[in-house]
């Protein structure tokens, strides 16, 4: 909050010189100085509008935004139910990879072994979740303390201007995250609906389920890229 304070102090100055550089340009055009002085005061007046309640302006953003991750979430989590591997898959795998379903130690260490495969994928897949949710925290808090700043101009070219775009690219880092759940929870859905029986195909589709996952989540951006 201290740090948007700040930029809510930088944007006001930035509007105001820009309000006096457009007053400049009117009076070299000849236009009444009254009638360009009017218009600038109300350009201004907008402007700090929108600078000051910044602050709300971003929790409504973030409120939305909520929604839409939270909604996401809880839509197609129920995709989910019903769809937990059994103990009887776990024995149809490892009877397929291993040729038993229980045995000694050496089938112990093949049993560990045909399972650290899928295991180790899905930590990968946690740990590329993890950089890419903290990659779009981070964007927020940036964003939001940047807004003051980029909106000191919306009032010129309405939501066309880089303030307005600035709002939109905001809301879409929920948008983003919302992509992130999903892929997230699409994967597990596919995951755990693969037939146990398949053997090393299994493992070869885990193996393209998880590389797929990060890919898509890496490219959040370009999925967004039309709605800003």
């Amino acid at each position: 909050v201290t740090i948007m304070n700040g930029f809510k102090a930088i944007g006001g100055a930035f509007a105001f010189i820009i309000a006096i550089s457009h007053l400049m340009q009117a009076l070299e055009r000849g236009q009444d100085m009254m009638e360009a002085v009017f218009k600038v005061l109300f350009e201004l007046m907008i402007v700090f509008l929108f600078i000051v309640n910044s602050d709300d302006i971003i929790k409504g953003l973030s409120y939305l935004g909520t929604i839409i991750v939270s909604t996401t979430a809880s839509h197609f989590n129920g995709i989910l139910n019903n769809n937990v591997m059994s103990d009887e898959d776990c024995e149809k795998m490892l009877k397929t990879l291993t040729g038993h379903t229980t045995g000694e130690f050496w089938w112990q260490i093949r049993a560990d072994i045909a399972l650290f495969i899928p295991r180790a994928l899905s930590f990968f897949v946690i740990i590329g979740t993890k950089f890419a949710i903290l990659s779009l925290l981070f964007e927020l808090a940036i964003r939001q303390a940047l807004t003051p700043l980029f909106i000191a101009d919306i009032y010129q070219e309405g939501l066309r201007s880089p303030g307005a775009k600035h709002l939109k690219q905001y809301l879409a880092v929920y948008v983003k995250m919302a992509i992130c759940v999903i892929v997230c929870i699409m994967a597990q859905f596919i995951t755990k609906t693969q037939d146990p029986t398949n053997g090393m195909m299994m493992l070869i589709e885990n193996i393209a389920i998880n590389f797929t996952c990060i890919a898509v989540m890496m490219k959040s951006n370009e999925y967004v890229s039309n709605f800003v």
